[in-house]
């Protein structure tokens, strides 16, 4: 999957979805709306966020109804970090559910029309 930019109007609205005293989710939607792919130590000093995994888990179930969600991967080619090596760093961003995923029974709807497995 690709993480996509956001317009201005639609990290609002993502924004308002969040509860006023997540502040750190705020933060890293903003940042990652407009820095896709951003690399885990990049969001970690510029979000001032120590466990991003955790921010994502909290914040998504909010998201979700906007059809987003924010996640990471793994980078094509390891990071290297400062000593040459290999590091563990992600690469993180906002991501739109494909399809009708955001619908599915998964989320609290049902997609087949109100009929439960009929």
């Amino acid at each position: 999957m690709t993480p996509i930019k956001l317009e201005q109007a639609d990290i609002d609205v993502a924004l308002e979805s969040l509860p006023a005293h997540f502040s750190q989710a705020h933060r890293m939607l903003q940042y990652l709306s407009t820095n896709p792919n951003a690399v885990t130590v990049d969001v970690n000093r510029e979000c001032a966020i120590g466990n991003l995994s955790d921010v994502a888990r909290k914040a998504n179930p909010y998201l979700i109804k906007h059809g987003l969600f924010i996640s990471c991967q793994r980078p094509p080619v390891h990071i290297k970090n400062r000593f040459n090596e290999a590091s563990n760093m992600f690469l993180w961003g906002v991501f739109q559910i494909p399809g009708e995923a955001a619908n599915d029974d998964l989320h609290g709807a049902n997609t087949n029309g109100g009929q439960s497995g009929k």
